[in-house]
């Protein structure tokens, strides 16, 4: 897919690097062996070690580096006298070491890599091709779309406008993802105009749908705008008209010259028709690898936690370690059921 991965390891300065032959020095040269093989197929996935502690930090940043990571950051956070010898020869961190770890990702996420979105875990199509990546427990994965030159039937530039602020810079990420899903590789849309006119709706139905998670979280109103839709997605008055005339009753169906003038009649039809593209975005939603997977992923956006370990972060939501079911009750139910009721836009 046009898209890449980013991936974020915590090193503790006494065994960064790991020590030579150990399980997780045998992980990271498997998974720098991946990352150059991918980055030979044009795909650059980017990796950020944050190593705590360290005092010497020439020598410890070469040593990262020696594995052969491609697009390989080192960044370096706390002092070294942070780091406490214990009686079993372990190591004893100070409090903020999931602060600062967290504080230095952050940073790295919203200036290099704004159009990210946060993982639970490797997407699912790539599960087996990527095993080398799954082997390792990262602080935090995220995808992001590269500027991919996929034939979209409109401008993709218009799409952030659409997408509720929360996913405004993730617009391209989204686009690649529903790709993803709906194999749009082997797809031939120049060929097939009503195919076109459907993957178009599918994306009119993704905004919707985002607006929706926003609404149902509490972040936020549901917002999306039919009629914006249609015009910055250049969706065919043609196929709205042919579609809502399926579903809508007969009192409320307009033929596609009436639409246009319409306002009323075209927000229904419109509504109409990403309602029933709905199903297909859903769908295509599985590449996620399942209702907890996507869950995790809309709320992170919304909430990030950088400060803690992405198994820790997760179990905090997932398994409602820090959060009362009563917090997100309504999201989950709209991630599981497909939509809510709290989901419901003023249209």
């Amino acid at each position: 897919m046009g898209a890449r991965y980013l991936f974020a390891l915590d090193l503790i300065a006494p065994s960064a690097p790991p020590k030579k032959d150990s399980q997780r020095d045998v992980d990271l040269v498997r998974a720098a062996n991946l990352a150059l093989r991918r980055q030979h197929a044009d795909i650059e996935d980017h990796f950020l070690f944050l190593v705590y502690g360290a005092c010497d930090e020439e020598t410890v940043a070469h040593s990262v580096r020696a594995y052969g990571f491609p697009n390989c950051e080192v960044r370096f956070v706390g002092e070294d006298e942070d780091l406490t010898p214990t009686a079993d020869d372990s190591i004893a961190l100070s409090g903020e070491y999931g602060e600062e770890i967290g504080y230095a990702l952050e940073q790295w996420v919203d200036k290099a890599h704004p159009g990210a979105l946060p993982l639970g875990s490797i997407l699912a199509p790539d599960h087996s091709a990527l095993a080398a990546y799954r082997e390792i427990e990262w602080w935090w994965i995220g995808c992001e779309g590269t500027d991919s030159e996929r034939p979209w039937p409109f401008d993709p530039d218009q799409l952030g406008a659409l997408l509720p602020a929360t996913h405004t810079s993730r617009a391209g990420t989204w686009l690649e993802i529903l790709a993803l899903g709906l194999a749009l590789e082997d797809a031939d849309l120049e060929e097939q105009p009503y195919d076109r006119f459907m993957v178009v709706a599918k994306v009119a139905a993704l905004c919707e749908w985002l607006h929706g998670f926003e609404a149902a979280s509490g972040n936020s109103y549901n917002h999306f705008e039919p009629e914006e839709a249609v015009a910055r997605l250049a969706m065919s008055p043609l196929f709205i008209g042919y579609e809502a005339g399926k579903v809508l009753p007969d009192s409320e169906r307009s033929l596609p010259e009436e639409a246009e003038t319409d306002e009323e009649a075209l927000r229904s039809a419109v509504l109409a028709v990403t309602a029933q593209a709905r199903s297909g975005v859903l769908s295509a939603l599985g590449v996620f690898g399942g209702d907890g997977l996507l869950f995790w992923t809309l709320h992170a956006s919304i909430w990030p936690r950088y400060d803690c370990r992405l198994s820790e972060a997760m179990e905090n939501v997932l398994g409602l370690s820090s959060v009362d079911y009563g917090e997100i009750a309504a999201p989950w139910q709209f991630v599981y059921d497909g939509w809510h009721e709290s989901a419901e836009g003023d249209y």
